[in-house]
């Protein structure tokens, strides 16, 4: 799904190609003259076990890493729950990624653009699904201080921010940019869960 962003999908949950998050933003390589742009991407996974499960009430005892149980009530949606056998793994992966890739110059600005996938696992296979989603935005940049890592820059309809620069590898970026360049900001947020077959 494409289309221009607003201001309801903007405050919306991000949902987007799982892949897309964790595979094809981190191909974006380290800031340079000759290629300006940066990633800052972090990823949090969480694990249970399959304690017992009633296929019959649909509901799943998990136990955590630190052993507390958790009773779960498990929708229609959830297609492939007889696959699921005590033992198995849940598997939850969360994560999220900023990109920012400087323009050449003259390009001008551009609407923003929001982007949104989501796919679960085939019939009769472990359950698993995915959910993600991009925005992405170009900004002009207006004053950067480098000496406090600052940086000023106008958006898409016009609105002024001035926002700290705390990750390593974007301030690598800030010190290859100058007022007046155009910058392209995608934030990305992805969803995953799957059953793993336990030992």
């Amino acid at each position: 799904m494409h289309g221009k962003l607003t201001s309801s999908n903007v405050r919306a949950v991000v949902l987007v190609a799982f892949s897309g998050l964790f595979f094809g933003a981190a191909s974006v390589a380290p800031a340079s003259a000759q290629n300006r742009s940066a990633m800052r991407a972090d990823v949090v996974e969480m694990r249970a076990v399959v304690e017992s499960i009633d296929q019959k009430a649909r509901t799943v005892l998990l136990r955590e890493a630190d052993g507390t149980l958790a009773s779960l009530k498990i929708g229609p949606e959830v297609r492939n729950l007889p696959q699921v056998k005590a033992g198995d793994v849940v598997v939850l992966r969360y994560g999220e990624a900023l990109i920012a890739q400087a323009m050449p110059r003259g390009a001008g600005m551009a609407q923003p653009q929001a982007e949104a996938i989501a796919g679960r696992t085939p019939k009769g296979t472990l359950p698993g699904a995915a959910v993600a989603d991009s925005v992405t935005a170009r900004v002009k940049i207006t004053a950067i201080d480098l000496q406090r890592n600052m940086v000023s820059f106008t958006g898409p309809q016009g609105g002024a921010q001035t926002v700290p620069v705390v990750h390593p590898e974007m301030q690598r970026l800030l010190r290859t940019l100058k007022v007046g360049d155009d910058v392209d900001v995608t934030f990305q947020r992805a969803l995953a869960i799957r059953v793993v077959r336990g030992g």
